[in-house]
């Protein structure tokens, strides 16, 4: 299992949702050992599927109506699916994943957990998957006064030893693997969340008291209009709007941070309600 398995839960969230509104209907194809869920492959090739094109957006009412007449005998789902409106609520996703004893570690109300995603996100591969600037962790520690607690994607490079440097007396964990990673974010009181869809679906599972969201990259919803995952109507959240931003690699993020500084603002929930 890696990280991107959080990428695999969502897609199981919204077929649980198509197979609830389909009664009889059956799931292929989704493993997720962790939580002893064992769908296997259904082989037969219907010769009535739907699969939606778009990676993100699903016309739900659609699908469920050709389901529930006969029009259509598969569904095929190859996008990732990243909306709020493809969830199920959060206390039925908890349902579906419970809490697991994965080796985490539990941070609570005088720190403030910031998991970091490095791997991939170094080389720039995805546009819209960035490095947070370490001015914005300075501004929001400084703020809510709390002890920074760095976890994740934790390996050395350039990146971690400016935030090494900037928070001498913060607490850098190594990398416990996917799945403590996963439990020890969704165990935290307080979090400053990174662009990656793991770190944001441990947090949104999780019962923490306050979650920082930055409106940036993948998601800024007026950059990457397709995606949703701003849980406007969650009292947990602060939002923090980011100006365009275009990832850039390892060696180039100094310059493209300092570009950045300053530039980012608080906002409330209603500046959103266009999605």
């Amino acid at each position: 299992m890696n990280s991107n398995f959080a990428n695999l839960l969502i897609k199981y969230i919204y077929a649980k949702k198509l197979q609830r509104a389909v009664p009889g209907s059956i799931l292929s194809n989704y493993i997720i050992r962790p939580w002893q869920i064992d769908n296997p492959e259904v082989s037969q090739q219907e010769p009535r599927m739907v699969e939606p094109g778009d990676d993100h957006r699903i016309d739900h009412e659609r699908v469920v109506y050709l389901a529930r007449t006969g029009s259509i005998e598969r569904v095929n789902l190859r996008g990732h699916l990243q909306r709020m409106e493809n969830l199920l609520p959060r206390e039925e996703c908890n349902m579906l994943f419970p809490a697991l004893d994965a080796g985490q570690l539990s941070f609570g109300g005088q720190f403030v957990v910031c998991p970091v995603r490095g791997g991939e996100v170094l080389d720039a591969r995805h546009p819209g998957y960035s490095l947070l600037p370490v001015g914005f962790y300075q501004e929001v520690i400084q703020m809510t006064g709390l002890h920074p607690v760095f976890m994740g994607q934790t390996e050395d490079n350039a990146y971690m030893r400016e935030l090494r440097a900037e928070f001498p007396r913060g607490v850098f964990l190594p990398p416990l693997g996917p799945l403590a990673d996963f439990e020890t974010i969704r165990c935290a009181s307080n979090l400053v969340l990174p662009l990656s869809t793991f770190s944001w679906l441990a947090a949104w599972l999780s019962n923490a008291r306050q979650i920082v969201l930055p409106v940036f990259g993948l998601f800024n919803p007026e950059q990457y209009p397709d995606v949703d995952l701003l849980p406007l109507g969650d009292d947990r959240y602060s939002f923090y709007q980011f100006p365009f931003h275009h990832a850039v690699s390892l060696e180039r993020y100094a310059k493209a941070h300092a570009d950045l500084q300053g530039r980012w603002r608080k906002v409330e929930p209603g500046s959103f309600a266009h999605l």
